[in-house]
Formats: C-alpha cells, structure tokens, sequence
C-alpha cells in the first residue's frame, strides 16, 4: 500500500474580480494540467463556489421579477389610470439604472 501525499492548493482572487469568471478560469486549467498527471495522481477540489454563486444570482434575479410584478400591480391599483401607471412604472426603474450609471462612470 502507498501512502498518499496530499498537496494543498488554494486560490485567491484579486479584489474586485469577477468570481464567476476566475472560478472558470481555475476549472479550465485544472482540466488542462489533468491530462499532464501521471497515473495515480488526481485533483480533487474541495470547496467549489461556483455553483453557490450561480444559484444565488438565479434566487436574485426570481426575487427581483417577482417584485417587479407586484410593484407594477400595486401602482396600477392605487392610481386606478392605466396611462398614469405606465409612467411610474417605466420611470423607476429608469432613475434607479441612471443612477448605478453615474455612480458606476464616478468610479465608485
């Protein structure tokens, strides 16, 4: 029986890098450097965010259409005027991208 060395690995991320596209990027050279291993010798990861980050960026996006939904029925029963409604609800969402915009081009 061999005995196994274990050789831990970690990766860091750079702050302010995109998470999802470092987590593919370290994916893709591990299966590069696979292919270069001799026999007996494997790569395991043990902790891979990848899929945690994805199904939380899916729960976002359900929950935000979900809002979305009930603030234009909400808006549209209180103001009891189809025309009214459509203003409000095309205007917000506008004020709030224009303003993630100017935040963004301030450099924040």
């Amino acid at each position: 029986m061999v005995k196994a060395k274990l050789r831990p690995v970690v990766v860091i991320m750079r702050f302010g890098e995109n998470a999802l596209a470092t987590i593919e990027g370290v994916r893709k050279k591990l299966n590069e450097l696979k292919s270069g291993l001799p026999e007996g010798v494997e790569i395991v990861p043990v902790y891979d965010r990848g899929n945690l980050i994805e199904r939380a960026v899916d729960t976002l996006n359900e929950a935000l259409t979900q809002e979305l939904i009930i603030v234009c029925i909400v808006a549209s029963l209180f103001l009891l005027h189809l025309r009214s409604s459509l203003v409000i609800i095309i205007s917000l969402p506008l004020g709030i991208l224009d303003g993630f915009h100017r935040h963004e081009m301030a450099g924040h």
